[in-house]
């Protein structure tokens, strides 16, 4: 029985080996955290970045406590093109939570104003309407429980620990950076202890390693004549297996906004911007990229204004004064280019004077140094 246990040990080290180094940066990457551990971080120490890399961030149990702790009366719901709206931009900034990536499709809206608890304070929804969104599948739903955690463990060392080894190897982390910077602040996530990318407690995603970078411009520049091309290829393929999904989903917008009503929620819908030449791609074409900045813009104009709500239309940047510089890649703009978006909302509608911090916008875009902005 001892020589049989011996042998079991000697075939085994190797594969304990093999799992030794993920272990140390799952542990010291702080990537074992539950979404509990996040969050009472964060409101505890308020500079904390939270970002993942190995395990999946499960943006809508994330940011749904996120509200939820703070329970403010301002909120960005939507995809990850609404991440920079930031705290800063409102006259009461810890009344914000930016709940950005928690919605992959209107049933995440729906389901999130729903999942609302009785005392919530929400008064207002800056919904950023992907234009890619009404073509989504209704039962595209985005995560909506955390996994337990004996689960969570064993689905990233199948499936992460090639990766972390490959991470390492091209140099895209240090271990003894990983540990240093583990002591040093309570950044949960190696992106976020590492590159300083990752969620702040107001909810806005920080594009740190972005910032940093010397030739953002060129690599975006790169990126976007790469999206040029593909819908230049695509623009006018017929796609109209796609004209049911359009109609429950304008259907699923209407009664969204009518919900939101019900409660006593102000909804400022707008559509995110596109670099300028991927716009006049899509605006030139005659397939489903024009109809998504033209036809189905009109169509949500007008749900949006027969249930007493707002929308704005930013899908071509000279819209709102913004520049093909203040984008991070093809279809994320920067801090910078949102507070540029708030700051024509406020101008063009004197209701949400009473929300959005109009002078404060101002003196961050004038004090900037470069295409973010210095908060």
């Amino acid at each position: 029985m001892i020589v049989f246990i011996k042998k079991i040990i000697i075939f085994l080290f190797p594969i304990i080996l093999l799992f030794i180094f993920p272990a140390m940066v799952i542990f010291y990457g702080r990537e074992f955290y539950s979404i509990k551990e996040v969050v009472a971080t964060q409101k505890e120490f308020s500079q904390t970045i939270f970002g993942f890399s190995y395990v999946s961030t499960l943006f809508f149990p994330y940011k749904n406590l996120l509200f939820r702790e703070q329970n403010g009366n301002v909120i960005a719901l939507g995809t990850s093109r609404v991440m920079e709206i930031r705290k800063e931009f409102f006259i009461k900034p810890n009344s914000f939570v930016n709940a950005g990536g928690a919605v992959r499709s209107l049933n995440d809206a729906e389901k999130f104003v729903n999942d609302l608890p009785n005392n919530s304070n929400l008064k207002v929804i800056f919904f950023g309407l992907d234009q890619e969104m009404l073509y989504e599948d209704l039962n595209k739903n985005s995560d909506k429980k955390e996994l337990l955690f004996p689960k969570r463990m064993i689905d990233t060392f199948s499936f992460m620990s090639r990766r972390m080894y490959l991470d390492y190897f091209s140099h895209k982390f240090n271990l003894n950076t990983l540990i240093n910077n583990s002591k040093e602040n309570h950044n949960i996530g190696i992106s976020a202890l590492i590159n300083g990318d990752g969620f702040r407690y107001d909810g806005s995603y920080r594009y740190f390693e972005a910032q940093t970078n010397k030739n953002l411009i060129e690599d975006v520049n790169k990126r976007i004549q790469e999206k040029v091309g593909v819908i230049k290829k695509e623009n006018n393929q017929n796609y109209n297996s796609k004209n049911k999904i359009l109609e429950e989903n304008l259907k699923k917008l209407s009664l969204f906004l009518k919900l939101c009503q019900e409660k006593g929620i102000l909804v400022v819908g707008f559509a995110p911007p596109f670099p300028q030449s991927v716009y006049s791609q899509m605006y030139e074409g005659s397939g489903i990229y024009k109809e998504m900045v033209i036809d189905n813009i009109k169509k949500e104009q007008d749900i949006f204004r027969k249930n007493n709500a707002l929308f704005f239309d930013f899908s071509s940047t000279l819209s709102f004064g913004g520049k093909d510089t203040e984008f991070v890649d093809e279809i994320h703009g920067t801090d910078k280019m949102y507070a540029r978006m708030i700051l024509f909302m406020v101008e063009n509608d004197k209701e949400l004077r009473y929300y959005i911090d109009e002078k404060a916008i101002r003196d961050l875009i004038k004090n900037s140094k470069n295409n973010f902005l210095n908060i």
